[in-house]
């Protein structure tokens, strides 16, 4: 490779992996100057992406603005990266968003979800090959991520070869991935189909890898069963399909998916002789599917082997309903659906004549399908055309069930025993269930006409004695593998504290657990909020929390994520109730999904235990005018003797009390101790957190304002905040007086657009735009 082709793939890898020199600079801490503004800069434009206010000033614009100051202050805060990262990639830059993944991932390297959208979005500005080859191959080998993310990378390159038509390369790739990662589904499957045609027994082999690389795949349990009832190996079937539709009705797929799933275990349970078990089983789902022709036939079947005749014709008058505007005069029909009208005519009506007619329709267009040929045949055999329906059916009788079974019977009508026999005995068809087959088989035992046996029984109840037992309990019951626990990093809480909960995942199992898209579930969990003290609140689903956890989580391990709950509506009902007494109950949803408008747990049964917090009041109202007094002076204290933690919850104090009285004022709100918590005191002690020593404090006085209904006197406090030296102040500044579009916030923005600090002049740009 040429060396001026060479230095732009090194580059593309240098700007996504960022290899970069280590930092002299010290360590930031939560605790830290810093540490407490980025805190405070990511909780705002969290806050703020949660209010579900279609009014609200320049929303994106101002969450962006506000975690790139964060970034700035701290570029390596795992919370502020792991935000950026969704805000570029929801504003179609992925080159940003990659770059805040990775120094996310730098962090935290386990995380598994968070990994693979990094090469996604790292993948989205290459167009060509070779630079997507030149990154990939360098993520794969970085040793600083996790091995699953590695196996992630080296299974997307292998893609990129195929594309190119490099199977060798692809294959090597698909290797080195399944060497980081035994249970790499997309490396798994790309492996099989490298092999060429499998045979029965690999293909199980597969099914079952696939299946214990996620126990909680109804895909991979469904393969696996229809594999055992095609191997006739019936009973063993009915483990599988009874995982997954366990499954299916926890995720509840769609009915697209349902359909075809259920008539293959409906088909499994009559293999196996479960006639009236199936017929109690699936009455009700075909009630609900009714529309389905394929389980209404397998109805029609099973009712008519338990002499329910009145059942079984409610069931085939249903068909033809269904069928009716097909078989209208003057529809449009394709081959194959007149075949199939052919099929039902003949199958389940026993009108051979009207089943022939359009039989003859579906050949004119589709003569060449073997369903059509098979329909035709039979219907042709039926109808009393022997020798043009058999020498139709001949060709497909080593295969097609149905095709053998119309020969034999008619070989026996006709006393050629012998003929029959023959039949019989070359049906080497790998399908050995179904309608047709049940019926050949039934047939082949009354005359005593054995049939070949299934090749592979043996060795396939071989693979499957191999199976560890844990698998389909783990699929079917991930509460005993899993707990999540939430905890309240404090039980209670002053006015302007964080209500902070940690959400706890762990492994109480002896088995590593799958986790993410091809796991057990999402390590995803939403949280809802309730409210209770001066009226009650709900506030459902209000925080998603994404944990950093690995694609498998080892037995024993634990995974945590603290999120804030008091976001969006929560910030300004807690700031609205400074005075109150409050009880927050805090629930949990894992892994949730949405069928219309209801959410639901893909896995309803691992439970979280509530967490309730109590938010106490600023001050006990029973203590009458002293007790508000000397809360007031606590918070005096505090601005001039608290360290800087309580020195902002002090600042927040202060502005839930002039939010009190400004609703007061407005009429929203009923005055309590009005002599005490007079506007003019509270106006003083705002001034003094706006002129307070520290910029943090300052910026945290007019974060805080954003609760507060503002009028002129609170606004004019802030008039030497203008050019306070502080581009954090500015910045806090002209985003809460411009962002209430209150008056004259339109000189600001254009004193701003001239600021010296480039992210207060972004934020006057953006809130000039809305």
């Amino acid at each position: 490779m040429k060396a001026s082709v060479v230095l732009p793939l090194l580059l593309v890898a240098t700007v996504c992996l960022g290899a970069e020199p280590p930092s002299t600079a010290p360590a930031k801490t939560p605790g830290s100057a810093e540490g407490l503004a980025v805190a405070s800069l990511v909780y705002s434009a969290r806050s703020l992406g949660h209010l579900r206010d279609p009014s609200a000033v320049a929303q994106t614009g101002r969450i962006r603005v506000l975690l790139q100051y964060a970034e700035r202050l701290w570029p390596d805060s795992v919370q502020t990266n792991r935000q950026l990262m969704d805000l570029y990639e929801g504003l179609g830059d992925p080159s940003r968003a990659a770059r805040a993944g990775r120094q996310y991932l730098l962090a935290r390297p386990n995380d598994y979800a968070v990994g693979l959208r990094w090469i996604r979005l790292s993948q989205a500005g290459l167009d060509r090959a070779e630079q997507r080859i030149e990154l990939l191959q360098a993520v794969a080998a970085d040793e600083r991520f996790a091995k699953e993310i590695r196996a992630a990378a080296a299974a997307e390159l292998s893609g990129v070869y195929l594309a190119q038509s490099d199977k060798g390369k692809a294959q090597q790739a698909c290797r080195q991935a399944l060497g980081l990662d035994p249970y790499h589904v997309g490396a798994l499957e790309a492996m099989a189909g490298f092999g060429g045609q499998a045979g029965a027994v690999e293909l199980l082999r597969n099914a079952l890898t696939l299946l214990r690389a996620n126990p909680r795949s109804m895909q991979s349990a469904w393969t696996v069963a229809r594999l055992l009832q095609q191997g006739g190996l019936y009973s063993e079937s009915l483990d599988y399909y009874g995982h997954a539709y366990g499954i299916s009705r926890a995720r509840r797929p769609a009915r697209k998916v349902m359909e075809p799933f259920l008539t293959d275990y409906f088909n499994a349970m009559l293999d196996a002789g479960l006639t009236a078990e199936a017929c109690e089983q699936f009455e009700p789902l075909v009630k609900r599917y009714g529309w389905s022709l394929a389980l209404r036939a397998l109805m029609v079947e099973a009712c008519r082997a338990l002499k329910k005749d009145d059942a079984a014709k409610e069931h085939t008058d249903a068909m033809e309903e269904i069928y009716k505007p097909l078989s209208a005069p003057g529809a449009r029909r394709s081959g194959e659906q007149a075949a199939e009208l052919a099929w039902f005519y003949l199958a389940f009506k026993s009108q051979p004549k009207v089943a022939l007619q359009w039989a003859q329709e579906a050949a004119g267009s589709a003569g060449n399908d073997p369903f059509v040929q098979r329909v035709l045949g039979a219907a042709e055999l039926a109808a009393g055309k022997a020798e043009d329906g058999l020498a139709r059916l001949m060709p497909l009788a080593a295969k097609d069930p149905h095709a053998a079974l119309r020969l034999a019977r008619y070989y026996l009508s006709t006393k050629e025993d012998d003929k029959a026999r023959q039949i019989l005995k070359k049906y080497d068809g790998k399908l050995r269930g179904g309608m047709g087959w049940r019926e050949l088989a039934a047939l082949a035992a009354d005359n005593k006409m054995p049939l070949p046996p299934a090749p592979d029984v043996e060795a396939l109840r071989g693979v499957l004695k191999q199976e560890p037992a844990h698998v389909l309990e783990m699929g079917l019951a991930p509460e005993r593998f899993v707990t999540v626990n939430l905890t309240a990093l404090r039980g209670e809480l002053a006015v302007g504290e964080p209500v902070e909960i940690t959400v706890e995942l762990e492994n109480t199992s002896t088995q590593p657990v799958p986790l993410g898209r091809w796991g057990l579930f999402d390590p995803v969990v939403f949280l809802s909020v309730s409210v209770n003290g001066q009226g009650k609140a709900e506030l459902p689903n209000l925080v998603s929390v994404p944990l950093p956890a690995p694609k498998y989580l080892a037995p024993g391990e634990k995974v945590s994520q603290t999120a804030r709950v008091d976001v969006g509506a929560a910030e300004q009902l807690l700031a609205d109730r400074p005075l109150a007494d409050l009880k927050l109950t805090v629930t949990a949803m894992v892994d949730p999904l949405q069928a219309g408008q209801e959410m639901f747990s893909s896995v309803p049964d691992l439970k979280v235990a509530p967490v309730t917090i109590r938010r106490k009041p600023l001050f006990d109202a029973a203590g009458g005018q002293l007790a508000a007094r000397y809360a007031l002076g606590y918070i005096v204290r505090d601005l001039r003797q608290g360290d800087p933690p309580t020195r902002l919850r002090a600042a927040r104090q202060t502005a839930a009390l002039l939010a009190h009285v400004r609703r007061v004022e407005m009429g929203n709100a009923q005055a309590v101790f009005p002599e005490v918590l007079t506007k003019p005191v509270l106006l003083s002690m705002t001034r003094a957190f706006l002129q307070a020593d520290s910029p943090l404090v300052r910026a945290e006085m007019l974060a805080a304002l954003h609760q507060v209904p503002l009028d002129r006197r609170i606004i004019s406090l802030m008039g030497g905040r203008v050019e306070d030296d502080s581009p954090l102040v500015r910045l806090r500044l002209i985003e809460l007086l411009a962002g209430q579009r209150t008056p004259g916030h339109e000189g600001l923005l254009d004193l701003y657009a001239k600021d010296s600090d480039e992210l207060v002049r972004e934020m006057a740009l953006v809130l000039r735009k809305k």
